[in-house]
């Protein structure tokens, strides 16, 4: 039971890090900081 609430927190956190950094580069691209957005994309 403890195995599947830890393994729910860790792909809670995984998308929300990963839904966290996907806006972070549509509002670089917004802000037209191409570079950046790019080299975020590896991340």
């Amino acid at each position: 039971m403890e195995e599947a609430i830890l393994w729910t927190l860790l792909i809670f956190l995984a998308r929300l890090t990963d839904v966290s950094m996907g806006t972070l580069r549509t509002i670089l691209l917004i802000r037209g900081r191409r570079g950046i957005a790019a080299f975020s994309a590896f991340f």
